[in-house]
């Protein structure tokens, strides 16, 4: 947050990185990412399965060999498993049946979440139209914020695990 030592350098290199590469989107939204991944996945010899709901990491010899998805079928791994999943869905669903060496059990059982976000992207027929100010539309990046006391203030209380009374809301305009 903006009380927070680094935060200012932060900023810097983040209107660097905006000003050097801007921001980019993936056309069509973000599934489009998804499937260009899994494309590429699949090409290297890979399986990557996307809209797969996967029951259980299966496990032989100490080793994920595979997922069990909810339809019933098995993906067998040749390599390795990768999931993107929290430490409490890995430990506690995924692996439940799993003989989880006591000490990875306990750090995924210590991990805290930090703070969230979320992301929407619209696809607009025309730029947004700001009222007061036509600076705004020169933007790139507009914070729609009670000010810099209420983002600090919100910082605070999503630290403290709540949910900020008044959000900041970031807009990326092309």
């Amino acid at each position: 947050g903006p009380d927070a030592g680094g935060s200012g350098f932060m900023n810097r290199a983040i209107a660097s990185v905006l000003q050097t590469a801007g921001l980019p989107v993936a056309r069509g939204g973000g599934s489009h990412l998804v499937s260009a991944l899994a494309t590429i996945i699949n090409a290297q010899g890979g399986d990557c399965r996307t809209g797969a709901e996967v029951e259980r990491v299966l496990v032989s010899g100490g080793h994920a060999s595979g997922v069990r998805l909810v339809d019933g079928h098995t993906v067998t791994a040749g390599r390795a498993v990768l999931c993107n999943v929290t430490p409490p869905q890995l430990y506690d669903h995924l692996l439940a049946d799993c003989a989880v060496p006591p000490a990875a059990l306990a750090e995924g059982h210590r991990y805290r979440f930090g703070r969230a976000g979320m992301q929407i992207h619209y696809a607009l027929s025309s730029p947004p139209r700001w009222d007061g100010d036509d600076r705004l539309s020169r933007t790139p990046v507009v914070h729609l914020t009670p000010g810099l006391d209420g983002v600090s203030r919100a910082v605070n209380e999503a630290d403290r695990g709540l949910l900020p009374h008044t959000a900041t809301i970031v807009c990326g305009q092309p």
